[in-house]
């Protein structure tokens, strides 16, 4: 959905992958989106990592369910955006569209 709106997209289905590929070249990358809720390393722990690798990357973690208490560790580790995983994938992209424009 994301390249049929014009973006670019490079998919990982491990964290330790995705961690790996910013390690070894963070500026391929303007915007890191993630899995709240995932086997292993939740996205916290992901966004931690990478933003300890590069920080101020632009970083985004979905979720079905944002609280206070996401809404908190997302904030305490340096995560851009928080995105409800239901919203309509307009909205979605165009979360996408103002993290990927604040990096221009």
């Amino acid at each position: 959905m994301l390249e049929i709106e014009g973006f670019k997209v490079t998919a990982f289905s491990e964290q330790s992958e995705a961690i790996a590929a910013v390690a070894a070249d963070g500026d391929a990358f303007d915007l890191v989106v993630t899995d709240f809720n995932m086997p292993g390393m939740n996205g916290i722990e992901v966004m931690q990592k990478m933003l300890a690798i590069k920080p101020g990357l632009k970083t985004a973690i979905a979720s079905g369910f944002v609280d206070e208490a996401l809404t908190e560790a997302a904030r305490q580790v340096g995560v851009t955006k928080l995105i409800f995983k239901e919203s309509a994938i307009e909205d979605f992209c165009a979360v996408m569209r103002e993290l990927i424009d604040e990096t221009s």
